[in-house]
């Protein structure tokens, strides 16, 4: 029991941060700005959010791999070079598609929300990071690193609220983007370097991770 506990408590607490972070930016441009700012806000970030669908399904997938495959570091970096390059390959054209064209996907919803094109945006960016980070909170769920993954999300919800709390007044819903788009960003920079330091497996994706996947064997269970 006690080992249960001590096991899922920073689980708790982290994905309850994680969970509170996702609340806070809209929470924040709703206490400064009006209803019609928090609208567009929740928009263009749900619109952004699309990009990290391909790395949520690839982390269903990853999540027990990292658990099965923790003693063989050979095999797991393997295996994260396939599912970090899944999940920026399938980002990408989402990506490209709401940096290049935001005022058209916005119109969608109505003339109203072209106003969060650069928002939209600016959030896509951190979205894309995260993407391009891969299932690198997974991992420290899975290979007993719980408490670096509590510490690191209690700090970048600390940021993402110091940093609503200056710009959401001065730049309206671009601000609130900023302070998204740096929490993610934060988030996902801080847990790559601690995994790499910590158990030298890279998480992140590059184009030399794209060469090494694709002239490699894939992975297969046995």
């Amino acid at each position: 029991m006690r080992l249960l506990l001590t096991t899922a408590f920073p689980l708790l607490f982290a994905n309850s941060m994680i969970f509170l972070k996702g609340w806070i930016d809209t929470i924040m441009v709703g206490a400064f700005l009006d209803e019609t700012a928090v609208g567009v806000y929740d928009i263009a970030f749900k619109l952004a959010a699309l990009i990290i669908i391909p790395l949520g399904a690839v982390n269903s997938i990853a999540a027990p791999k990292f658990a099965e495959l923790r003693q063989d570091r050979m095999r797991l970096q393997r295996f994260i070079g396939y599912a970090t390059t899944a999940a920026a390959l399938c980002a990408a054209p989402l990506f490209l598609l709401l940096v290049a064209a935001p005022g058209f996907v916005l119109g969608l919803f109505g003339p109203e929300y072209v106003q969060g094109a650069t928002a939209l945006r600016i959030i896509a960016a951190g979205m894309l990071a995260s993407a391009l980070a891969g299932s690198v909170g997974v991992f420290l769920q899975m290979t007993g690193r719980q408490v670096a993954y509590q510490v690191i999300s209690f700090i970048v919800v600390v940021a993402s609220i110091a940093l609503s709390y200056v710009l959401i007044p001065r730049f309206g819903i671009n601000g609130a983007a900023v302070a998204t788009s740096a929490s993610l960003i934060l988030f996902n920079v801080a847990a790559v370097a601690y995994v790499w330091v910590t158990e030298r497996i890279a998480t992140v994706w590059t184009p030399g991770l794209l060469r090494s996947v694709w002239f490699s064997e894939p992975e297969v269970s046995p």
